[in-house]
């Protein structure tokens, strides 16, 4: 809440889901209200993504005629429900990326915490 400071409780919310977007977290996925950790989320996604040569791993959408909106988002949230940020990590092509130790933090923030954005920083600074 921008007038109180206090975080917003996790409920659903009307929210557009783009199905071309495939850094989305399990909540925003799911429609329920995001907080700052699936911000991170969202950014470690887009990291592995771009460290695993432009794919995230295993997500291969079915090549079917009937793909549609909908068939998309559950394909979307079945696999970010059976792919946590660790197993994408352990799961790509580049094995040099370094990304492990980032995801392994990432996961641990719960919805209503702030994140150490000085930790996060000083890993994501070591990976350069």
């Amino acid at each position: 809440d921008q007038t109180s400071g206090m975080h917003l409780k996790q409920d659903l919310v009307m929210t557009y889901n783009n199905v071309n977007n495939e850094f989305q977290s399990l909540n925003r996925l799911h429609s329920i209200r995001t907080s700052r950790n699936d911000d991170i989320e969202m950014i470690s996604c887009l990291l592995i993504y771009l460290s695993n040569y432009y794919t995230l791993p295993d997500l291969d959408f079915p090549h079917s005629t009937e793909n549609n909106n909908e068939k998309r988002l559950f394909f979307l949230q079945a696999y970010r429900k059976s792919y946590s940020l660790v197993r994408m990590c352990k799961f790509t092509k580049n094995k040099k990326h370094n990304l492990l130790r980032f995801c392994e933090e990432v996961e641990q923030i719960s919805f209503t915490q702030e994140p150490d954005y000085l930790k996060l920083k000083a890993i994501l600074t070591g990976l350069i």
